[in-house]
C-alpha cells in the first residue's frame, strides 16, 4: 500500500458523483455527517477490484461498531449485487484520480465527519489490502481523535514547519 499524494488533516477532494436528476454533481466529503472510510474501486468487472470489496464487507461491521461509515465508489454503472455497504457511482473514476489513484488501483481514504482528510493509500493491481492498518487509522478517526481534540498544529508552527 502506497500512502496518497494528499496532506493529512486538510479538507479532503471534494466526491464527484453520480445524481440521477442532475448527471454529475460535485459534493463535498462531509455530507455523510459522520467519519467515511472511501473505497474507490474501478467496478465489478474487474476481480482484483470485486475481491477489495468483498473483503471490505467482512469488515464493514467493525468499522460501523466504531461509527465510521465505509462507502464504496465505483466507477462503472453497474453496482454491486447483495453489498452490505453503501455504494456510489464516481463516473469515469473521477474522485479516483482526484485523491491520487490511477485506472489500475484500489483507493481508500478515511475522512472524519468534517471532511478531514486523515490517512488514505493507493493499491496497485494485484497487491492485497493491508486491512489492519486500515482498522488502525478507522479506529484512530473514529475513537482517539475525538477524545484528544489535540491532533491539529497550530497554524505558525505549520508554517515554520513547511518553511524551514
Amino acid at each position: 500500500m502506497k500512502p496518497l499524494p494528499l496532506r493529512p488533516r486538510r479538507l479532503a477532494p471534494p466526491l464527484v458523483l453520480e445524481d440521477p436528476s442532475e448527471g454529475m454533481a460535485v459534493r463535498p466529503p462531509w455530507t455523510f455527517h459522520r467519519p467515511v472510510l472511501l473505497v474507490m474501486v474501478e467496478g465489478l468487472k474487474c476481480g482484483v477490484c470485486a475481491r477489495v470489496v468483498g473483503e471490505l464487507a467482512g469488515h464493514a461491521p467493525d468499522y460501523r461498531a466504531w461509527e465510521v461509515e465505509p462507502v464504496v465508489l465505483r466507477a462503472d454503472p453497474e453496482p454491486f449485487p447483495d453489498l452490505p455497504v453503501r455504494q456510489l457511482r464516481d463516473p469515469e473514476g473521477a474522485t479516483r484520480r482526484a485523491y491520487g489513484g490511477g485506472e489500475a488501483e484500489v483507493v481508500l481514504a478515511c475522512l472524519d465527519a468534517r471532511g478531514v482528510f486523515w490517512e488514505g493509500w493507493r493499491i496497485p493491481h494485484p497487491d492485497p489490502v493491508d486491512w489492519r492498518e486500515v482498522a488502525e487509522t478507522v479506529r484512530w478517526v473514529s475513537i482517539q481523535e475525538p477524545e484528544c481534540a489535540t491532533c491539529s498544529v497550530e497554524p505558525a508552527w505549520e508554517q515554520a514547519l513547511w518553511d524551514g
